[in-house]
């Protein structure tokens, strides 16, 4: 039983991690984007 709440834990933290991880690349990919955008006009 135990083996389980820590691994239900473990994903939550890794699913955690993973979203804040996604949500931080899509800001700067759309902030290097901007910045090109920029350059190029």
């Amino acid at each position: 039983m135990r083996d389980i709440k820590s691994s239900f834990r473990w994903k939550q933290v890794a699913f955690f991690t993973f979203s804040a991880a996604k949500y931080k690349a899509g800001k700067i990919a759309r902030l290097v984007v901007h910045i090109q955008y920029q350059n190029h006009y």
